[in-house]
């Protein structure tokens, strides 16, 4: 469930970044981040369009991670703000189920073998794809919580903890 909430995260992220101007974003989204245009209807359900449009075709993945990152403190206008020196992301998969869609120029044989393969050998496909899904994780959840570093403060995300601690 971990992939189709990041996956309805971006999409959701795409679309509402249409409401900016084009050079306020210079992001290169994927292809199958399609933005909600004007001409897409109300924007409600644009988005939901483009969630459903995005689902995965890994269903039902029991999906346990842990993301950690180090950081330094960097000094900005009287403020301390994080910048991400180091970050690792593990999970681990308890069960997968696989429906891929269109394999083999939607031969729907030969697409149902596949599932019930990928389906019965999950703990291998995922032992084999494992490091690299890993590492695409790492990459956008660092990129998001670094946004966040950049956005805001320590002193105003943690006022209580005062000032001597940053020093």
């Amino acid at each position: 469930m971990v992939t189709s909430t990041l996956v309805s995260c971006l999409v959701l992220l795409g679309s509402l970044l249409t409401i900016f101007k084009p050079a306020e974003c210079a992001t290169k989204w994927p292809d199958w981040v399609k933005p909600c245009r004007k001409t897409d209807g109300p924007l409600d359900d644009c988005i939901v369009k483009r969630i459903a449009e995005a689902q995965p075709n890994v269903l039902n993945a029991d999906v346990k991670g842990d993301f950690r990152f180090d950081y330094e403190l960097q000094p900005k206008k009287g403020l301390h703000f994080a910048k991400i020196t180091n970050s690792s992301m593990t999970f681990s998969v308890g069960k997968a189920y696989f429906n891929l869609k269109n394999l083999f120029n939607g031969d729907k044989y030969l697409g149902a073998q596949m599932n019930t393969f990928l389906n019965e050998n999950y703990q291998e496909v995922i032992r084999e794809f494992g490091p690299a899904v890993g590492d695409a994780f790492n990459q956008v959840f660092r990129s998001i919580m670094q946004g966040g570093f950049d956005l805001v403060a320590l002193e105003t995300a943690y006022p209580d903890i005062g000032t001597e601690i940053y020093e």
